[in-house]
């Protein structure tokens, strides 16, 4: 079991270090390639559930959209606006990519 633990270290080099290198330092390129990768579609995916949480916004205010009354429209806007901020607080908490 801990030679298993251990294996993943050494990918580079098929997992067996010993036998097998790599002098030219091309490894680095790929793990490179692969972070860049990885760190756009999470940048992506958090952009898309942002996205999607806010547009959705109108359509789960319990309070009907109700052209004849100011007030009510004025509430329905404040619903939508606090349901938006908090779909960009919410994915925000999760969606971090650094110190900011």
């Amino acid at each position: 079991m801990p030679m298993m633990a251990l294996n993943h270290l050494y990918t580079y080099a098929g997992g067996d270090p010993l036998r097998r290198i790599d002098p030219d330092g091309r490894v680095w390129g790929y793990v490179a390639v692969a972070a860049i990768v990885a760190g756009s579609v999470a940048a992506a995916m958090c952009i898309i559930t942002v996205y999607d949480c806010v547009r959705q916004c109108p359509q789960r205010c319990p309070i009907p959209k109700d052209d004849s009354d100011p007030e009510q429209d004025n509430q329905r806007i404040r619903w939508i606006e606090k349901c938006k901020a908090d779909c960009v607080k919410a994915v925000g908490g999760i969606c971090k990519f650094g110190p900011w």
